[in-house]
Order: structure tokens, then sequence, then C-alpha cells
């Protein structure tokens, strides 16, 4: 499952080396693979029947056919269909995955934690072995990256993991918390190189949530620290002159300049402006390529909530809210259901923690891809869902549930004695 993450960071970097996959999709390759693996753990499939989970996939089937009716009248039926059929599959696998090939709660810990030291590796790659993308037109981008990928996608893999490293410790070890804290820092300084800003705020937004919302043991140390990083470490990099010249410094200087120098806020313009035209059902998924960029290519307004509402209408912003939606009303739910268990603190802090980092990583990964290029988000939404699926190890509940095959979104009490 690493694997999807690690895909989008080295794919150029394998299929212009491996003459095979310039034949094959490699993305494509994989993910029936992934797919193939869900197939075999039966014993999970009750999993996708729950009530969050069964509403989330209803909602993802009513986007797959929004798009699929689009396609009659949209004016860019190429990128249209490819869209179309990249989130029907990419999409469906990356949310499922979690919940079927992950068994208990170590599973998921362990995953996490796989997240973060890949991670740490591309960081590394990326600070003492760096590479610089090439563009259609020949010309090297002047932003760091790793395996000679769009540096967005490894800077989104490490913020991802920057967003949950020193708080995934189940104990609160000064050890513990001090090398995941240099780790942070590592993972946020490699974000830097990459220049890219909104996944370099990404981190701070999810740990600031986090503050927020954690209830747990010595809190006021962990947001003593979020408070330290989240104001500090843009303030020296806006103090440093040289650090200052740089793309992030200069977006933390003076956010409003960056916005109005955007070539974002043109096409969120003109997606405010014409979208009314057909506000029900929308232009055609793929069409904005066509009205504003004047050709049938994968190009895209940057904001997946304005490319549904210009594409799909308000039906498609609809089901596309409503997903998001879901997953926080799954978070809430678990979050205030009655801790009549020792272990679930720690649970309900995980949960948390990763809550975090998917709202932090939905403002940022909404403003990069399309929405068939957002299927890591789409993992983390069913990271989410396993989380407040899975019963605390060794507890009453998670036995009983495990001998009765019950849904684990029920949370009951013990039985009286």
């Amino acid at each position: 499952m690493v694997g999807l993450w690690l895909l989008p960071v080295m794919k150029g970097y394998i299929v212009s080396r491996v003459s095979i996959f310039q034949r094959f999709d490699l993305t494509l390759l994989f993910t029936l693979l992934i797919f193939g693996l869900c197939i075999t753990k039966h014993k999970n499939w009750s999993r996708l029947k729950t009530k969050y989970v069964r509403s989330f996939l209803i909602c993802q089937a009513i986007l797959v056919l929004l798009m699929s009716i689009s396609l009659a009248w949209t004016d860019a039926p190429e990128y249209g269909f490819s869209k179309t059929m990249k989130f029907a599959v990419f999409s469906l696998v990356a949310f499922v995955s979690p919940l079927l090939l992950l068994d208990n709660q170590k599973d998921l810990r362990r995953y996490f934690y796989a997240l973060i030291f890949t991670a740490c590796f591309v960081s590394l790659v990326v600070i003492f072995a760096p590479s610089f993308q090439t563009t259609s037109a020949g010309v090297v981008s002047n932003r760091t990256s790793a395996f000679e990928s769009n540096p967005l996608n490894p800077a989104f893999f490490i913020a991802v993991a920057a967003s949950i490293c020193f708080l995934l410790p189940k104990k609160v070890a000064v050890i513990s918390k001090t090398c995941f804290g240099a780790i942070f820092l590592l993972l946020q300084y490699s974000i830097f190189l990459t220049s890219s800003r909104s996944m370099f705020a990404q981190a701070f937004l999810a740990l600031s949530i986090w503050a927020l919302l954690t209830k747990s043991n010595l809190r006021w140390i962990f947001r003593t620290i979020v408070v330290i990083a989240v104001i500090g470490i843009p303030a020296y990099i806006i103090s440093d002159a040289t650090l200052a010249n740089s793309r992030v410094g200069e977006s933390l200087a003076d956010p409003l300049n960056a916005y109005a120098e955007s070539g974002r806020r043109f096409m969120w313009e003109y997606c405010f402006r014409n979208w009314i035209n057909r506000p029900f059902l929308g232009h055609g998924i793929g069409s904005f390529a066509v009205d504003f960029f004047g050709e049938d290519s994968r190009n895209f307004p940057h904001n997946i909530f304005l490319e549904a509402l210009y594409e799909l209408g308000l039906s498609g912003l609809f089901a596309l809210s409503a997903i998001f939606f879901i997953v926080a009303r799954a978070t809430w739910k678990y979050k205030k259901a009655a801790p009549w268990e020792p272990k679930s603190n720690n649970d309900k802090d995980l949960a948390i923690i990763w809550f975090s980092a998917v709202a932090a990583a939905t403002l940022s990964i909404s403003l990069h891809w399309d929405l068939a290029d957002n299927r890591l988000l789409w993992n983390m939404f069913g990271c989410m869902f396993l989380i407040t699926l899975l019963p605390p190890e060794g507890s009453w509940r998670g036995r009983y549930m495990r001998r009765q095959m019950i849904s684990p979104q029920l949370y009951r009490q013990p039985p009286a004695v």
C-alpha cells in the first residue's frame, strides 16, 4: 500500500528506464495488483457494508454516473473519458485498499510508520540527490524534486508524513517525541526545497487542527510545540534574507500578492462567472480544458470543488461535498462515542491525528490536481474509516465483534454483570 504513495514520485524515473512500462500503464498495473489482493480478503468485505462506508461509496458512484452521463455533451470527450475512468478505478481501489488489506490496529500503525520512514527516504533524496523535472516543452524546472518527478508529488507525500510524525507514538516518551520532532524538521526542510507552498503549510495546518481537537494527557506540551512550529519557523524564513527570496518565503511575507500573481485566480473567477450557464448538470466532464485553455487535454481549474461545480453542476458539487461531510461525520461520531474502555483514548487520539492530516491534505491537494488524480486523498479517507471501524486491540468489544461479526460502528456497552 505504501507503493500507492511512492508510485507518483518514482513513476517517471521507472518508465524512462524500463522500456516495457512505456507500453503498459504502470499505475494501472499496480492498481490491478492491489485490487487482486483486496479480492482475497473475504473476511473484511463486511466493512464495506457499514453505514458511513456504504454512504461514501454511494456518493462515489453518483459522481461516476454524473461523469459518464456528461460525456454526452462535454467539449472534451478524450480528456473527459480518461478522467472518468481514472476516477472510477484508481480512486475506488485507493479507498477500499486499507479497509480490506489491513486487519487490525497494529497493521494500521505499521502502515503509518511505513509512510513516515518512506517519506524520510524521499526527503533525503530531495536534499542530497535532488533532481529537476523537465516539462513537455523541454524546459528544466528550477524546483528541487526527487526521481525527476513533479515536485508536488514528493512534497505531498512528505507533508502527510510530517503531519503525523511526532504525534504518532502511543506513549508520551521524551526520546520518541524528540526523535519524531527531528523527523518533522527534516521533512519540512525537504518540502521547503521543493518550493511547494501549500504543502509546506499543510503540516502546520494539520498540527494546528490536532492541537485544537485533542484531549490527550500533557496536551499543553504538544500545543506549545505546535505554536512554536507554526509561528517560529515561518517567521524565521521571512526574517532570513536568503530564505525570504525563495518561492515559499515570498508567499509567507506577502500572501495577498502571491494570490494576485497566481494563475489560479483567473481560472477560479472563470468558474464562478460561467457555472450558472448550466447550473444543474454542468458543462460536461473535462470541458473546462476546452472552454478556458482551448484544447482537449489534461487541464483543470486547480480546485476540485470548483471543478465539480463547473463540469458537473450543483449535482456534482453536492455529491462531492457529501463525501467530505460523511468523513467528518464518521470521525465526529467516533470521537463522541462513550469512552467505556480504558484503551479507547489512544485510538481516539489516533483518529484525531489522522483526521487533522486529512483536513489539511484536503485543502492542499485540492489546489493542485483534478478529481481523478486525488487517489491519495481517497486512500486517506479509507484509513480514516478504518480507524473508526477497528476495535481497540484486546478489548471486550474487539473480542465480541470478531466473534459475532457485528458492525464495528455499533458502540455497545458491555453487558451488566
